[in-house]
């Protein structure tokens, strides 16, 4: 540590005018793990055998090898399913109806402060 930089310990702040004790600035953070995976979506993948054992002479990238995977589960289990299908159109919207007593409509009143 510099004298500037024990300085500005002490006082707790960096003063205006004074050298910057960090001149190359905050470090940059690593790749968030979405951004490795989009990276390797594209590339070759070494383990199509593990998924299925047709596809042993071809070559799969990440990302047909997961949807592979995804269908493959898919067929086994209904939560895979479910999941997969959701994806693919979309989620069955929930239809909520609220009604008043016996089935009558909600009354309310809209109250504005001034």
């Amino acid at each position: 540590m510099t004298e500037e930089t024990k300085a500005i310990a002490v006082v707790g702040a960096w003063q205006k005018g004074m050298k910057s004790p960090n001149p190359k600035g905050r470090p940059r953070r690593d790749k968030s793990i979405l951004d490795k995976i989009r990276g390797k979506l594209g590339r070759d993948c070494p383990y199509t055998e593990m998924i299925c054992d047709k596809v042993k002479d071809k070559k799969m990238s990440w990302l047909e090898a997961l949807a592979e995977a995804d269908l493959i589960a898919s067929l086994k289990d209904t939560t895979a399913r479910k999941n997969l299908f959701d994806r693919l159109m979309g989620k069955a919207p929930d239809n909520i109806e609220l009604s008043g007593v016996g089935g009558a409509p909600i009354e309310f009143t809209v109250v504005y402060d001034r």
